[in-house]
């Protein structure tokens, strides 16, 4: 999964400039880029910058653009290494054919980005009307709660819609699962950035190539959250149909 979130990365940064092009405009995406990197850990918040610079240096691709295709295409694959990774936690087997699960992967993905995207063109001017009336302090802490719902929803949409068959816990259990994992990702992405701050010298170890292991880590240590909320949702479900089996 980390693997596949890597190689996504590229293009789903070209995805959101495009989508950023028709809602929201160039202060959507500074926005997006900006919660991005200050969340990335050190030595690899140079990289996605470079990345993102890189992307947004060549001409914005049209709207239907195949280059904006292929780029949803290959974004889909982290979705789809993801829905692999909730079906060994939920002990299913895959009965889907790969065009399915690959249209999923590209229906989840594309629907998750245009949320992002309609959700931080709408924050922008609601903050600019607040600070207009002098409640932008409000609004600065409003920021997390708002975060960690946005987390939360995006785990439950993966715990509802990627497991195979009917694999998926009820709604509150999947709900469960989802903030757990939300919570359980912010407290190790605050660790493992105190660590790299830290102890962390992986550029002066691994050079130049520092900067992507510890990105790839840091996509490790959130596909771990992610599958411990959804195992966690699962032995929920599995406890509760066992308490109703010995009932009956």
């Amino acid at each position: 999964m980390a693997y596949f979130f890597f190689l996504s990365l590229f293009p789903l940064v070209l995805v959101l400039l495009t989508l950023t092009g028709i809602v929201g405009g160039e202060s959507a995406f500074d926005r997006i880029t900006q919660a991005v990197q200050s969340t990335v850990p050190d030595y690899a918040g140079q990289f996605v910058t470079n990345l993102i610079r890189e992307v947004t240096d060549r001409r914005s691709p049209g709207t239907l653009s195949l280059g904006v295709v292929f780029a949803l295409w290959a974004a889909s694959s982290g979705i789809a290494a993801l829905m692999g990774g909730l079906n060994t936690m939920y002990d299913v087997e895959e009965g889907r054919p790969w065009w399915k699960r690959r249209l999923l992967a590209l229906g989840v993905l594309t629907v998750g980005a245009v949320l992002l995207v309609v959700g931080v063109a709408a924050v922008i001017p609601t903050e600019a009307w607040l600070r207009e009336r002098g409640l932008g302090v409000s609004m600065s802490y409003a920021r997390w709660p708002l975060g960690f719902l946005l987390l939360t929803g995006a785990a439950w949409i993966a715990y509802w819609f990627l497991p195979a068959g009917d694999a998926r816990p009820s709604g509150r259990k999947t709900l469960i699962g989802a903030g757990v994992a939300s919570a359980l990702w912010i407290v190790a992405t605050l660790l493992f950035r105190l660590y790299i701050a830290s102890f962390g010298r992986y550029n002066r170890v691994y050079g130049a190539i520092g900067a992507v292991i510890v990105l790839l880590l840091w996509f490790y240590i959130t596909a771990l959250a992610v599958l411990v909320g959804g195992e966690l949702a699962a032995t929920l479900q599995s406890g509760r149909e066992t308490r109703k089996s010995a009932g009956a």
